[in-house]
C-alpha cells in the first residue's frame, strides 16, 4: 500500500515537474523571440532608452561588466513588462491615501529615477573644454568696408527654411536709388526693405542670391538654405527627482535644486552669448508645480524656493546673466489657475506670468494680460501624470486647456520630428485639445516671424517643453523668434544661425531640468563642443 502511494506522489511530482520546465521554456523562448524581433529601444512608460545588449570583451567578462550589462539587458527586454509595471503601481495606488502630514492627506509617488545623473561626468568634461579652451576662439567676423564704397554687410549667408535676416547696405549716399531682389528660384522673399537694409526670408531648401543695385553698380550675397538633421530619438523631458504626490485634487512635482549642476547651465550661457556675440543672456527658471503649495505641513517635503531662486539670480549675476524671478510673479499669483492637474506643465497662464517676469527684466512692457482673446480649447484634458504615476485617482482629475491667443499678425515655420517642414499663421493651434497646441507641440526647429514688429529684433530660444507656452507671448515684441529643442535637432546651431544677430538668447527650462546635467549637455553638443 506504502508502494503504490509513493509510485502515485511520484507520478504527480513528474508530471508538475514537466508541466514547470515547458512553462519555463516556453517563457524563455517567447522573451528570446521578441527580443529578436519586437525589442524596443525606449520605453515611453519610463521615458528612457532601454538597455542595449552588452558587448563581449576578455575585459568585460572577467570584471564582470558583461554579466550586469546582460541582467539589466535581460531586465529592460522580459516580455510583459510594462504592463507588469502597470500592474504594480496600480496596485500601490488602490490603498489610496498613504502619508499623512497634520491635516493634510497625501499619496506619495516614485517619480522616477533621474536620467541625468550618468551626464555629469560628461558635462564636467565638456564645461572644461568652454572654460579652459586651449586655443583663442577664431575672428569670423568681416573687416569694414572703406567708408564711401558700396557693400553689403554679408556675401553669403546660411540659413533654415522659414528664417530670416537682414542684409546691410553700406556706403550708401543719400538720395541714392536703391533696388533689392531675389532671384526667381522660389527659395527666397522679401519680407521688407528701406533702401539701406532689406530682411530677406527663407522659403524653401536651395540656393538664392539677393542683389542690391544702386545706379549702375550691381551687388550681390548668396544664401545656402540647408536641410536640418534630426534626431531620431529625444532625450528626457523632465526629471522627476524626488517623486510625484497627489495633494488636493492634482498631481504635484515638488522641486530640486543643486547650485553646483546650476551653474553648470549659466556657464553654458556665458559660452553662448559670447559664441554669437548676442547683446544679452537670459536664463530663465520656471518654478514646478509645487510652488502652487501653501500649506505648513508640506513644508518639509518641499523645497525652498525662494532659496533656489536667490541663490541662481546670484550665479548668473555674477557671471553677467539676466535670470527673471519667474517664482515671485507666480507666487502672487497663486490663487489663479497656473499650474495643470493632470501635467507637468504650467497652464497658459502660468507662462504668461513668466513672459512678464522676462518682459520687465530685458525693459519691455508687458502685455496686459486683459488685451489677450482667450480660446478654451478643452475642458477635459488629461495630461501626463496618470502615465506617470498609474494611479487610479489621477483619472478622476479633469484639466481646462486655454489659450492667450497673440495680439500679433505672424508665421511659424517648423520642422518636424520627421524632417518635414509646415508653415501656419498662428504659433498656437487652436484645433488641438491639448499642451501640444502651442507651437504645435516639440519640434527640432521652428521660427516665428513678426512682420510688424522690428526685423532686427532677434531672439534664439533653446527651450524644454515648458518653453511651448512660454514663446508665443516673445511674439508681442520680437520680429523673429527662433527656437531650437535640441532633443530632437541634430544639426549645429552655430553652423545655422551664426549669420544671424542676436538681441537675447534665451534658455527655457523648468526647475528640474535647470539643475539636470542632460540639459547643459545637449545645449553644448548642439553648438560642436563634444
Amino acid at each position: 500500500m506504502k508502494r503504490k502511494y509513493s509510485a502515485q506522489y511520484k507520478k504527480v511530482d513528474m508530471i508538475c515537474l514537466l508541466v514547470i520546465g515547458v512553462l519555463f521554456f516556453t517563457f524563455v523562448i517567447v522573451n528570446l523571440f521578441g527580443m529578436i524581433f519586437f525589442r524596443q529601444e525606449r520605453s515611453d512608460r519610463e521615458k528612457r532608452d532601454l538597455a542595449k545588449f552588452p558587448e563581449l570583451t576578455l575585459s568585460s567578462l572577467f570584471d564582470g561588466s558583461f554579466s550586469s550589462g546582460l541582467t539589466g539587458f535581460f531586465s529592460d527586454h522580459l516580455i510583459f513588462r510594462d504592463g507588469m509595471i502597470d500592474l504594480s503601481k496600480k496596485i500601490d495606488s488602490m490603498y489610496g491615501v498613504n502619508y499623512t502630514l497634520g491635516d493634510s492627506s497625501i499619496v506619495i509617488i516614485d517619480g522616477g529615477q533621474n536620467s541625468g545623473d550618468d551626464k555629469t561626468d560628461e558635462l564636467n568634461g565638456l564645461i572644461d573644454k568652454i572654460t579652459n579652451p586651449e586655443t583663442d576662439p577664431v575672428e569670423t567676423n568681416e573687416p569694414e568696408p572703406d567708408l564711401g564704397t558700396l557693400s553689403l554687410s554679408k556675401k553669403s549667408i546660411k540659413l533654415a527654411v522659414g528664417s530670416s535676416t537682414t542684409i546691410f547696405l553700406n556706403g550708401l549716399e543719400a538720395d541714392a536709388d536703391v533696388r533689392w531682389s531675389v532671384d526667381p528660384s522660389g527659395s527666397l522673399e522679401i519680407v521688407s526693405n528701406d533702401g539701406e537694409k532689406v530682411n530677406i526670408k527663407a522659403i524653401n531648401e536651395g540656393t538664392g542670391t539677393v542683389t542690391c543695385r544702386v545706379g549702375d553698380e550691381e551687388l550681390t550675397c548668396t544664401v545656402s538654405i540647408d536641410k536640418l538633421e534630426v534626431k531620431e530619438n529625444g532625450e528626457v523631458d523632465v526629471v522627476f527627482q524626488n517623486g510625484l504626490f497627489i495633494y488636493d485634487g492634482a498631481v504635484y512635482t515638488p522641486g530640486f535644486y543643486s547650485p553646483e549642476n546650476f551653474s553648470s547651465l549659466a556657464d553654458v550661457g556665458v559660452y553662448y552669448k559670447n559664441l554669437f556675440g548676442a547683446d544679452r543672456m537670459t536664463v530663465l527658471v520656471g518654478p514646478t508645480s509645487g510652488v502652487m503649495l501653501d500649506n505648513d505641513d508640506l513644508r518639509d517635503v518641499l523645497i525652498d524656493y525662494k532659496w533656489a531662486y536667490d541663490s541662481m539670480n546670484s550665479i548668473c549675476t555674477s557671471k553677467g546673466l539676466n535670470c527673471p524671478d519667474t517664482r515671485e510673479m507666480i507666487q502672487a499669483h497663486r490663487d489663479e489657475y497656473l499650474y495643470y492637474k493632470t501635467d507637468h506643465h504650467w497652464t497658459d497662464r502660468g507662462a504668461y506670468y513668466a513672459y512678464a517676469a522676462f518682459a520687465k527684466s530685458v525693459g519691455f512692457t508687458p502685455t496686459p494680460i486683459d488685451n489677450f482673446k482667450v480660446e478654451i480649447l478643452s475642458e477635459t484634458y488629461q495630461g501626463s501624470m496618470y502615465d506617470y504615476t498609474q494611479n487610479e485617482l489621477v483619472k478622476t482629475f479633469y484639466d481646462t486647456v486655454e489659450a492667450y491667443m497673440p495680439t500679433k499678425a505672424q508665421t511659424m515655420t517648423i520642422q518636424t520630428k520627421s524632417g518635414e517642414y509646415q508653415t501656419f499663421d498662428t504659433s498656437i493651434m487652436t484645433w488641438s485639445d491639448s499642451y501640444a497646441a502651442f507651437l504645435c507641440g516639440d519640434n527640432p526647429y521652428t521660427v516665428i516671424n513678426v512682420p510688424e514688429n522690428p526685423q532686427d529684433l532677434n531672439i534664439l530660444v533653446l527651450k524644454d517643453s515648458f518653453g511651448n507656452a512660454f514663446i508665443p507671448f516673445l511674439t508681442e515684441h520680437y520680429g523673429n523668434v527662433y527656437v531650437v529643442d535640441t532633443r530632437y535637432s541634430a544639426f549645429n546651431i552655430k553652423d545655422l544661425l551664426g549669420d544671424i544677430h542676436f538681441t537675447d538668447i534665451l534658455f527655457v527650462n523648468n526647475l528640474e531640468a535647470a539643475c539636470s546635467p542632460a540639459w547643459p549637455t545637449l545645449y553644448l553638443k548642439a553648438v560642436g563642443v563634444y
